[in-house]
């Protein structure tokens, strides 16, 4: 408000009801967004699918790598569908206890998470990031979409990088004593 009033010099006052309005109206989206993955993150954890699911997947295999790969694939797909906070609070109660399962640490998991969603975001088909970049810039989105390639190449390979090479992701929490 005060950027808005006295440096640009772009509000008035007759402003505010409108901006409360729309604030107020995207507010309320999110939180039932959110609201509506909380009780399914529920209904899912009270169905006992974690541990169902952590069985299942060490029957697979014992490979904690193969896990993160499934991960990976899992959470790419879902960050371009998918809203990321709705994504985490459904998704991370459910592969939290497997990936404690496998020994992976809850902050490598958290980042391999992220991370993820990250990209998911600035990938097509429905990437939010993508969206509003093309709002913003006013480009198309396939030429947007070939403008971000080499970026996203770089978020990919940082990603398996973090992923498959823990230290990367866990050298500063360890020097902050976050990690052990």
């Amino acid at each position: 408000l005060i950027v808005g009033f006295f440096v640009y010099r772009k509000l008035r006052l007759s402003d505010l009801p409108k901006i409360i309005m729309e604030s107020a109206n995207l507010t309320t989206s999110i939180m039932i967004i959110i609201s509506t993955a909380m009780i399914f993150a529920w209904l899912l954890t009270y169905a006992n699918v974690p541990r169902l699911l952590t069985s299942y997947l060490l029957s697979i295999s014992s490979n904690k790598f193969l896990f993160l790969f499934f991960v990976n694939i899992l959470f790419l797909f879902i960050g371009t569908w998918m809203d990321p906070t709705a994504a985490m609070i459904v998704f991370v109660p459910v592969l939290l206890p497997s990936a404690n399962a496998f020994g992976i640490d809850p902050v490598h998991f958290g980042l391999v998470v992220a991370i993820n969603l990250v990209v998911g975001l600035a990938t097509p088909p429905i990437g939010y990031l993508l969206y509003t970049m093309v709002i913003i810039s006013g480009v198309k989105v396939e030429k947007l979409s070939r403008a971000l390639l080499p970026f996203l190449i770089i978020e990919v390979l940082v990603l398996f990088l973090v992923t498959y090479v823990p230290w990367f992701g866990l050298a500063l929490p360890r020097y902050f004593g976050y990690v052990k």
